[in-house]
């Protein structure tokens, strides 16, 4: 008797230990690492830019090392193509410069176009597309479509503020002096309450210890 195996499931769970793996954190520092810079750009713009491309990764749902890379890789081209549109508008280009710096911008949001349809097909959310038909070549050339604004802008993520056992806050991207329930409310889903409940538990715990050690220490007058 034939017995036929079960059909593979066409959805993937995000894996919370993967959110909260040294790996992921070190992909995040790479994702600020390839974010294109800007020379005239401060500190504070930096910061948002950084925090919208961490928004857009953990708004993907990675499940996996693969699931993340095609995340950031179309977060960075998103930034590229932003980067692109506002140079196109920069004092004393010509108009060969603005047209090529247009022309590149375009290319990165289908870069970013490109990558989300991978994330889907990655996960077996979409079929792949079917082969156009050519059309026949027109003896004018068809002008180069404009990038059109996102109509939905990226909200504001919570972020949950790791601390170390002296109450002082730790830098994001130090995972290595964070706990594994640290890691998991930092990296992990901005909305698990219950990620962030025990975090803060345990970092409470850990103070509070410390606290007692600094007084066991200290020489009584």
């Amino acid at each position: 008797m034939l017995i036929s195996p079960p059909p593979a499931s066409t959805t993937t769970e995000p894996e919370a230990d993967f959110a909260a793996s040294p790996i992921f954190a070190l992909m995040l520092e790479q994702l600020v690492d390839a974010l294109p810079p800007r020379e005239t750009e401060t500190p504070a713009s930096a910061a948002r830019r950084q925090e919208i491309a961490r928004a857009m990764v953990i708004a993907a749902r990675r499940a996996d090392p693969i699931e993340a890379a095609l995340a950031i890789s179309a977060a960075v081209a998103y930034q590229a193509s932003l980067r692109g549109s506002a140079l196109t508008a920069s004092p004393g280009l010509t108009s060969v410069q603005s047209n090529r710096l247009a022309r590149t911008a375009i290319a990165q949001h289908r870069a970013f176009q490109a990558g989300v349809q991978a994330l889907d097909r990655h996960r077996g959310g979409i079929a792949q597309p079917a082969a156009p038909k050519r059309a026949r070549p027109s003896s004018h050339p068809a002008p180069e479509p404009e990038p059109q604004p996102d109509g939905d802008p990226i909200p504001h993520l919570p972020q949950f503020q790791p601390r170390n056992r002296y109450g002082e806050p730790i830098p994001l991207y130090r995972f290595r002096d964070m706990t594994r329930l640290q890691r998991r409310a930092t990296y992990g889903d901005p909305f698990d309450t219950a990620a962030w409940d025990a975090a803060a538990e345990e970092e409470d715990a850990a103070i509070a210890e410390q606290k007692a050690l600094d007084a066991a220490a200290t020489p009584s007058g």
